[in-house]
């Protein structure tokens, strides 16, 4: 399962996992379009399970545990870049870079701050 899915928990076309989940009657059953559409409503699915569970790894969750303080410094990527951004830690969990806010910032599988947000979608200050 690890190798079907992203850094971003998006499932990947092609992979023994996507072609496992595609081996059965009613996937075979289904038109082209229908299969297109299950493709799509299980990508989504896989990717807001994968962000549910990255939720307890977010910088909000650390905040509350403490691990993170206001004014803290992090580096992160955002959904559009691999150039990272540096933020810090407002006084409610998010980061703050620039005139922007980014509410979804979590670390991913490497351990690295990521956001699915991309640059401009941070909320503008």
């Amino acid at each position: 399962m690890k190798d079907g899915i992203d850094k971003n928990g998006v499932i990947i076309d092609g992979t023994r996992l996507m072609t496992l989940l595609q081996t059965n009657e009613e996937y075979a059953s289904m038109s082209k379009l229908g299969q297109a559409e299950w493709n799509e409503s299980l990508k989504d699915l896989v990717s807001l399970a994968y962000q549910w569970l990255e939720i307890g790894h977010s910088t909000k969750a650390a905040f509350e545990k403490g691990e993170l303080k206001e004014g803290d410094t992090i580096s992160f990527k955002t959904a559009d870049s691999d150039t990272p951004l540096t933020g810090t830690i407002t006084e409610d969990g998010k980061v703050k870079s620039g005139d922007r806010i980014y509410s979804q910032v979590y670390k991913d599988k490497e351990g690295n701050w990521v956001t699915k947000e991309k640059t401009e979608d941070g909320v503008k200050i």
